[in-house]
């Protein structure tokens, strides 16, 4: 038998040896030059928002989107019965209902600023206005304490009010964005720039979910061709079938929670309204944003709410903590449940824990989707640790875990082990 060449032999280890030392060279380059790759995946992601914004908007309308398609295929099929099962007329009543999926979102929007933003304004220049004179009242309260504590370093309350208002400037500077914008050429330039920059990712953002919403079931198949393609078919249902419950598990959650959000900013509004404080409008835009917050959004826009009011009306105030732990029961006991029927899956204080682990990485919107995100790791763990149980013959039910002894898997005839005969229990 003809023997193999020593560089054959060697073919396959070598080729595993120059691979590793050029990888271990690419990562050494990686972290030396770690800043440069930083910004170039920024200018990239940069570039991207217009069609990240699209997706966001686009997977927002999506519900709205089937719902109107829905819709219009039954109108089809009552209008023109020949011709509603056509390709074409599917097509046609797809395309429509992404145009008005997109038209009502847009439409909603523009009412929102309309209505909104002009109040929220006027609200803010009252709390503006009116700050210096909380500040004498906050310091007629404590100032006293103040003087008693330190005689020598307290405020006169004319260097109080004066601090107060200088604050008041500066915050009317900043919320209201009434800066001297003349000031110099650079910063006119720097505004314009950056509503021209917003104008336009605003415009691409939405022809982008225009074609988000009309492909998205082609990219879905797409998609599950890439995966079918490059993965094991095993791996590839699995997958598939983890994406369709996350996608359920997010678009359920979010779109229960702005309609859930939006009801309990509304209802805040209208018992501010009777309540009669000057910023019925502010508070209920406060409480719901932040309602989109699980467990904590109450107490996070609850709190400033009610400091606002105090600092008008201390009886206000005392109504509006009163009303506000009602309205909150109300929404947590009925309306919640009622608006998301189909919960994530998870006790309260995972609920809790995921708020404040994707809280702490993400900020913000790592509290809104912190949730479903984390429902969805656990269904994966979940199922994980309930396969190994199945190739052990082991129960899943935890409950049969606390007494270990009588610790055994279901009988083949599927009886439980509390229900096995006594003969087999010997």
């Amino acid at each position: 038998m003809k023997e193999r060449p020593f560089w054959s032999q060697l073919k396959h280890p070598l080729r595993d040896l120059v691979l590793a030392v050029i990888g271990l060279i690419l990562f050494r380059d990686l972290l030396l030059h770690w800043g440069d790759v930083t910004a170039f995946f920024g200018a990239i992601l940069n570039i991207l928002i217009p069609f990240l914004m699209g997706g966001v908007i686009a997977y927002i309308v999506m519900p709205l989107c089937d719902f109107y398609e829905e819709g219009l295929q039954k109108l089809g099929q009552r209008i023109f019965p020949k011709f509603s099962d056509r390709d074409k007329t599917k097509g046609v009543s797809h395309l429509l209902a992404c145009f008005a999926a997109l038209i009502t979102f847009l439409l909603v929007i523009f009412l929102l600023l309309w209505l909104v933003v002009p109040r929220l304004i006027d609200s803010v220049t009252i709390l503006v206005q009116s700050f210096p004179g909380y500040a004498l009242e906050v310091y007629k309260k404590i100032g006293p304490i103040l003087q008693w504590l330190n005689p020598n370093d307290a405020l006169s309350a004319t260097d109080w009010v004066t601090s107060a208002r200088g604050a008041a400037q500066d915050l009317t500077t900043k919320m209201l964005n009434l800066g001297n914008l003349s000031a110099s050429l650079s910063s006119v330039g720097h505004y314009v720039g950056a509503a021209a920059t917003l104008v336009t990712n605003t415009i691409v953002g939405v022809v982008s979910a225009f074609y988000w919403l009309s492909s998205r079931k082609h990219f879905a198949l797409q998609g599950k061709k890439f995966l079918f393609a490059c993965l094991p078919e095993r791996w590839a249902r699995q997958l598939v079938e983890r994406l369709q419950f996350a996608n359920h598990a997010f678009s359920g959650f979010l779109s229960g929670k702005l309609l859930d959000s939006l009801i309990m900013g509304g209802i805040c509004y209208i018992g501010c309204l009777v309540i009669g404080t000057d910023y019925a409008l502010l508070v209920g835009v406060i409480v719901g944003v932040t309602n989109l917050i699980p467990f904590f959004g109450p107490f996070i826009g609850g709190i400033p709410s009610a400091l606002l009011i105090f600092l008008d009306n201390p009886i206000q105030a005392l109504y509006f903590i009163i009303f506000l732990i009602i309205l909150q029961q109300v929404d947590g006991n009925i309306i919640s449940p009622h608006i998301l029927s189909s919960s994530v899956g998870v006790s309260g204080f995972w609920v809790l824990f995921s708020i404040l682990f994707f809280g702490g990485l993400w900020g913000i919107p790592g509290m809104v989707v912190g949730t479903p995100l984390f429902a969805v790791l656990y269904s994966i763990l979940r199922d994980l640790v309930n396969a190994g149980l199945r190739r052990k013959q082991l129960p899943e039910e935890a409950w049969r875990y606390g007494n270990l002894e009588s610790l055994r898997a279901e009988t083949p005839d599927g009886t439980s082990p509390v229900e096995a005969p006594k003969s087999e229990k010997k």
